[in-house]
């Protein structure tokens, strides 16, 4: 069975010193057999997104996790949840109390 992964293609070079912010990665989409060697599925997971992880929940979901742009200006922690990690993206912000304000 092959798994699921999240590959992070970064489209932008930046000059030393300045961290990328999520407006300029876009975060693919990839398989693989071992976690060695990926696949590209030729699809964009997120063209606006940074920091990608995916776990496969106890209900047998997928749920990627990623830094995105809940707006064009303002971005955050988000959450896609697919039921078979290729496809029918499920797309949430994720709130955590206390962060509000950074």
């Amino acid at each position: 069975m092959r798994r699921f992964v999240i590959s992070l293609l970064v489209l932008l070079g930046l000059p030393n010193g300045l961290a990328a912010q999520p407006l300029q990665n876009r975060i693919v989409m990839a398989t693989s057999a071992d976690g060695l060697a990926f696949e590209r599925l030729n699809a964009v997971f997120a063209d606006s997104g940074d920091v990608p992880d995916a776990v496969l929940g106890p209900d047998a979901r997928v749920y990627a996790y990623y830094q995105g742009l809940w707006t064009p200006t303002v971005d955050g922690i988000m959450v896609g949840i697919s039921s078979d990690g290729i496809a029918g993206w499920e797309r949430h912000q994720i709130h955590i109390l206390g962060t509000e304000g950074w």
